[in-house]
Order: C-alpha cells, then sequence, then structure tokens
C-alpha cells in the first residue's frame, strides 16, 4: 500500500511539474503509468486504452480502471467493463487496498456500481482502512444521486452498521459528518 501512496504523490507531482519532463527521470514501467493517467485527465480515451493495454502490473492497471471510471467517459467507462468481464478477477484485484467497488462508489457511479455488484464484487469488502464500499460512499462522493448508490449497495447485501477502521465510524456517521445529510 505504501508504493502505491508514493506513486499518488508522485503523479500529482508529474502532474503539477508538467507531466512527462517530470516523469523522465523515472522508469519506463512508471513513465507508462503516468502517461495513462495524463491521458484519462485529458480525456483522451485512445491513449488511455492503449497506454493501459501495455501496463503489467495488476494494481496499477486495476488503479488507472479506477480513474477511468471516475472520469465518465463513455468510451473510457467501456473498456472498464469489457475489461472486467473478461477478466472477473478485477473484481477481487487491490490498488491501495481498495476494489473497484471502492473506486466507483467513492465516485457515486451508480452504472458502475451496479455493473460490478451484478458481477459478483462483494458489497462488504474492506479497504487497506477496514472500510467498505458504502463508506467510500459517505466519504467521498460528493453530488447527489449518492442515494441511488446506497440503495445499490444496500440491496446487494452491504452491511450498513459496518464499523470497522480508525475511527470505528458507520457510512451514516460519515455522510453526517460531510454534512450530507
Amino acid at each position: 500500500m505504501a508504493s502505491f501512496y508514493s506513486d499518488m504523490q508522485a503523479f500529482r507531482a508529474w502532474s503539477v511539474a508538467g507531466g512527462a519532463s517530470a516523469a523522465a527521470g523515472l522508469g519506463p514501467a512508471a513513465a507508462e503509468a503516468f502517461e495513462a493517467v495524463a491521458a484519462v485527465r485529458a480525456g483522451d480515451a485512445d491513449r488511455a486504452i492503449a497506454t493501459a493495454e501495455s501496463l503489467r502490473n495488476r494494481s496499477v492497471q486495476v488503479g488507472l480502471l479506477a480513474l477511468m471510471m471516475g472520469s465518465r467517459n463513455a468510451a473510457m467507462q467501456h473498456y472498464v467493463q469489457q475489461r472486467v468481464v473478461h477478466d472477473d478477477a478485477l473484481l477481487r484485484e487491490r490498488y491501495a487496498g481498495r476494489t473497484l467497488l471502492h473506486a466507483a462508489s467513492g465516485h457515486g457511479n451508480l452504472q458502475m456500481v451496479e455493473f460490478l455488484l451484478k458481477l459478483g464484487a462483494d458489497p462488504n469488502a474492506q479497504d487497506g482502512g477496514g472500510h467498505a464500499p458504502l463508506y467510500s460512499l459517505a466519504n467521498e462522493y460528493r453530488a447527489s444521486g449518492g442515494g441511488d448508490v446506497v440503495r445499490a449497495l444496500v440491496q446487494s447485501g452491504a452491511n450498513v452498521n459496518a464499523s470497522d477502521g480508525v475511527k470505528h465510524c458507520t457510512a451514516l456517521h460519515m455522510a453526517a459528518r460531510r454534512g450530507e445529510l
């Protein structure tokens, strides 16, 4: 998990520093990952997908798929769906301790949440901090429509009383703390 956070810090530094020039001193795999992230952020689906296809590290691949889900770009969403259908092990693969369902929930992406649940994603999977996807939704999502994602997760068996993690807060506690109620 520490390496992912280091990578994310590097991604941030890379994007702030101007992209490829900041990645020049990194190895080819890291430079490829940076290229993929830049393509997703730019909305360049063709470039993001082409780069994603060349990534070999599963955790990095899943992290990139999660980023693509958050982009709301139709081509990237379709690519994520195709990848997961052809490789359902991606449902259980982790990046920074999180699953794709944590990411889709955190993005408030109802379409992807329902899709992942239909394929068998665990609505009670815990991330590296001991939190379920419902918690990710309550803690990360800031727009309207979160109630539909809550319903989808609960109807699929999400434990609304789950209170793991450092603070032992439920998703409801987090939503209240964030002023979302």
